[in-house]
């Protein structure tokens, strides 16, 4: 790559022009590029845009060119988003709205609360998402990220696009860039309040399910306090950091990512092992942990479903109705994660796992490595397919409440359903009523298969 080439890193932009903000601070190891000499990186390899901000500076026909290639594919990303997002938003909304009404009381008993709760998650999640996506549909990129008039008194050139998660930054080259609502984290936070509540209340629904076919004579209900709990301190513990500064640690901060078109965590690169413990710790532990735990209780659990005949002669017909048709409705949670979570788990994979510290990819560096160079090209040969996995990951999440909710109406219609058959049922033969509501355990039940612990004589209710 020339010497003269329009990138550069930002901390080279002149500081008089107006972008004070748009400094090196998300990347780690990497203080050469306050200094870069691009002959150097080029003869050396290094990769450009391993510096936390890099700059395309110039008003020629080739930055035009590339700016008008980025521009399609966020403003494609965008619609998608933005139309997925918006009806998450209105599919989870309506079902808030049908739980709150006086004739679903079902749905606010547990083991249904705990889904309410994941509906609220993924509502909260959707509407940061929803957001960001319309203020990218409304923002006029034009030439790019212009501040003609400031340059001009600068005497330098102008600047056509920046790559950097600093909303600051985005905010100096233009005040009407979507990433300036990731300023003071707000946004970032509910993004990851509600992807981290989402989880949660998920592997917390697995896991009722796993103690309710497991042990059906322990009453569900007594474990709701303890899920709810758990699944607080987990949003409060993994989304707090992301409300401070990206200047306060490795581990803290917010910023705008145009691979996700969302305010979530700041790009972090480096010559480290690990350059951004906040994602690791917050985003792919927890994503790919309870990936993994909910695929270990759903085996389990349908294993021990597969023994109908013993467990439906102890619950009744219309209870192991319910817990099959709760079953069904955890599987459609459970297909959805997979997806999702393969997704970021692919993408991370070929764009940012630890053992490839010196690459980054998404669409903005992809376009702006093609068309100038910028060093480390044979290491992002697979940096299109990893964008595109960043913003299939990033529509499934968006597409994460109306998917949910669709589910759960349905769920809400099959078990109406039963419990109308069931009413049906009970009417046309009255000599077994007393039984059928009867709280205890009556002597003549058989006696619990041996996969069910002994000693419990309460029955699954709530």
């Amino acid at each position: 790559m020339p010497a003269t080439s329009p990138l550069i890193p930002c901390s080279q932009l002149p500081r008089t022009a107006g972008y004070d903000s748009c400094l090196d601070f998300a990347t780690t190891g990497l203080g050469a590029c306050d200094s870069l000499n691009m002959s150097a990186m080029a003869a050396s390899g290094d990769d450009v845009f391993n510096c936390g901000c890099v700059a395309l500076v110039g008003s020629g026909p080739a930055q035009a060119m590339a700016v008008a290639e980025i521009d399609r594919w966020e403003r494609r990303q965008a619609v998608v988003q933005f139309s997925l997002a918006a009806l998450s938003c209105v599919c989870g909304t309506a079902y808030l709205v049908a739980a709150a009404s006086s004739r679903a009381k079902r749905l606010r008993r547990f083991p249904a609360s705990l889904a309410y709760c994941m509906h609220l998650s993924d509502l909260v999640k959707s509407v940061p998402l929803c957001l960001v996506a319309a203020l990218r549909l409304l923002h006029d990129t034009g030439a790019g990220h212009v501040h003609d008039e400031a340059a001009a008194a600068a005497g330098s050139e102008p600047l056509a696009w920046v790559h950097t998660s600093s909303a600051e930054c985005l905010c100096d080259a233009a005040n009407a860039h979507p990433g300036c609502a990731c300023r003071w984290g707000l946004l970032a936070f509910l993004l990851q309040a509600g992807l981290v509540g989402s989880v949660s209340y998920y592997l917390a629904l697995a896991h009722n399910f796993h103690r309710t076919v497991a042990d059906p004579f322990t009453r569900p209900a007594s474990r709701a306090l303890r899920y709810h709990a758990a699944c607080c301190c987990a949003v409060l513990l993994l989304s707090a950091t992301y409300l401070a500064p990206p200047e306060a640690g490795e581990a803290f901060g917010h910023g705008f990512r145009a691979a996700f078109l969302a305010c979530w965590f700041p790009r972090r690169r480096g010559a480290s092992l690990i350059n951004n413990w906040q994602a690791l710790l917050t985003v792919s532990l927890p994503i790919g942990g309870t990936w993994l735990m909910a695929l270990a209780l759903y085996v389990r659990s349908f294993g021990l479903l597969r023994q109908g005949a013993s467990l439906r002669a102890l619950l009744g017909d219309a209870r192991f109705a319910q817990l099959r048709q709760g079953g069904a409705v955890v599987r459609v949670f459970f297909l959805y994660w997979v997806v999702t979570a393969t997704l970021f788990v692919a993408s991370w994979l070929l764009a940012g796992a630890p053992w490839r510290p010196q690459s980054e990819c998404d669409f903005e560096s992809l376009t702006l490595r093609s068309h100038f160079g910028g060093g480390a090209e044979g290491a992002s040969s697979m940096c299109g397919v990893a964008a595109a996995l960043q913003a299939a990951f990033s529509s499934m999440m968006c597409a994460g409440g109306a998917i949910n909710s669709l589910a759960g109406f349905w769920a809400w219609r099959k078990a109406a359903v039963a419990r109308r058959q069931s009413r049906e049922a009970e009417g046309g033969d009255h000599s077994d009523l007393s039984a059928t509501r009867s709280p205890q355990i009556s002597s003549d039940l058989p006696r619990p298969p041996p996969y069910l612990p002994k000693g419990r004589h309460s029955l699954l209710r709530g």
